[in-house]
Order: structure tokens, then C-alpha cells, then sequence
């Protein structure tokens, strides 16, 4: 027992020693499962204080991009006004609509790591993710990965999240499946499973964890990042391996 706590203890042949180790098995059973949800615990613990600091640490970085923001804005507004041509105005527009959906990033990472007060609309999920499939179609044609979506359902959810949540794990999946693979999301009530043909995860690889990535080119953000917004609005992100798929899914609501 002082080894395994677990161990097997035989029952010696006198009743009263029978008696003492029926009595300590249990008791050291009980002692080793304390021992690991301490442990599991103290692992949780150090999870929330690195989440809290890199919250910390995305809030003030995206507090800091907000002013360049809102100057380039002004600085195309100005343009905008003194420059009628047609295709000036247009490239002006479309450069305004990219800064658009920075500000947009900047305030959901504001926010990322705290419960969200955004509104919620009431959202077909089949068109919200045919949507986002049309804008990833450009991501996916190189690698000649066809992209699909079945079944639907209709949520009360913030469109802005979902979004963000959506973007990340098709374009993951995009990048993991194999030249000429397919990305299949499936969605059925509350859950929005995104469904790829790559290898899945590395043994060791942690997931969920800033700045852990494989790709070279990677930040190791995205996966946190959908975690974070799913969990700061009642869901969670959940990752399985299924018949040489993997699937990354999102429930909306908790479990």
C-alpha cells in the first residue's frame, strides 16, 4: 500500500487482521483518489492563473490597437471626402471594412476572458455556417479541399462569437486535411461539429493552451481563443477522434 496505494492486500487467515485490512483497503483507496483530484485540481489552478494573466496580457495589447484604429479610420474618412473617383472611393470602402472587423476583434478580445454581455439574436446556424464556408471557400480552393455543411438548427446566440468560434476551426481543419480531402460541419440542436480528414492531434500535444501550435506559421491563439469565447457564453469546444476523423465541436450550451 505505501507503493500502490491501490494494490490488491491479501486477507490474512485471523479474523481480526482480515478484519484490519478489509478496513485499510478502502481507506487507502480513498486516500489515493484524494491525492489525485488534489492534483487535478492544482493543475486546474495553474490553468486559470496562466488563462487570467494571458487575459490580462490580450486585453491591454487590444486596448493599445484600438487608437492606430480609430486614426486610420479618420484618415480614411478624410480621403474618402476629398477624393470623389470611383475606384479610390472603392478600395477606401473595402479598407474601411477591414478596419471594421479589426475593431471588432479588438473588442471581443477585450472581452475574451469575462463573461459577455453581447446580444444574442435568434440565428438559422445552417446559414450563419454556409456564410462563413462561401467567405473560407478562397482558404480552402488551394489545397482543393471541398467544404460542406448538413443539418440545421435555429439558437439564441451571439452571431459575432460564433462567427470568430466557426472561422477558427474550419480554417484548422482547411489547413489539416490532406490535399483534395474535405471539411464536412455538421450541425444538429446546440452542437456544431466541424469534421476533417487529417491525422488529429499529436500524442503529448497540448490542446486549448496559448502559443502551442503546429504550424510554422501559427500563433497558437486560435484554439484558446475559441475556448475562451465559447466558455465566456455558457459553451465549450470539445476535440475526439472518430473513425480516422477528427472532429472539433462546439456546444452552445452546456452539456
Amino acid at each position: 500500500l505505501e507503493a500502490d496505494p491501490r494494490a490488491r492486500v491479501d486477507r490474512p487467515a485471523p479474523r481480526e487482521l482480515a478484519d484490519l485490512a478489509d478496513g485499510v483497503c478502502p481507506l487507502a483507496g480513498r486516500l489515493a483518489g484524494a491525492g489525485e483530484r488534489e492534483r487535478e485540481q492544482q493543475a486546474e489552478r495553474a490553468r486559470a492563473h496562466r488563462m487570467s494573466s494571458l487575459g490580462r496580457l490580450v486585453a491591454g495589447i487590444a486596448h493599445e490597437v484600438r487608437n492606430p484604429l480609430t486614426g486610420i479610420k479618420l484618415l480614411l474618412d478624410g480621403i474618402k471626402r476629398r477624393d470623389p473617383d470611383e475606384r479610390t472611393s472603392r478600395d477606401v470602402e473595402s479598407a474601411l471594412r477591414e478596419v471594421g472587423r479589426l475593431d471588432k476583434l479588438v473588442v471581443t478580445s477585450l472581452g475574451v476572458a469575462r463573461d459577455s454581455a453581447a446580444e444574442r439574436t435568434e440565428l438559422e446556424l445552417g446559414a450563419l455556417v454556409d456564410e462563413r464556408l462561401a467567405v473560407l471557400a478562397a482558404h480552402a480552393g488551394p489545397r482543393k479541399v471541398a467544404l460542406a455543411r448538413h443539418g440545421t438548427s435555429t439558437r439564441l446566440v451571439d452571431r459575432d462569437a460564433i462567427v470568430r468560434i466557426a472561422d477558427n476551426l474550419v480554417r484548422n481543419a482547411i489547413d489539416a486535411s490532406p490535399e483534395g480531402g474535405a471539411v464536412t460541419v455538421e450541425i444538429a440542436g446546440a452542437t456544431i461539429d466541424v469534421i476533417d480528414g487529417g491525422p488529429g492531434v499529436r500524442d503529448g500535444q497540448l490542446l486549448f493552451e496559448p502559443f502551442v501550435t503546429s504550424k510554422s506559421d501559427g500563433t497558437g491563439l486560435g484554439l484558446w481563443m475559441s475556448l475562451a469565447l465559447a466558455e465566456a457564453r455558457g459553451g465549450t469546444v470539445r476535440y475526439r477522434r472518430a473513425d480516422d476523423m477528427t472532429h472539433f465541436t462546439l456546444d452552445l450550451e452546456p452539456a
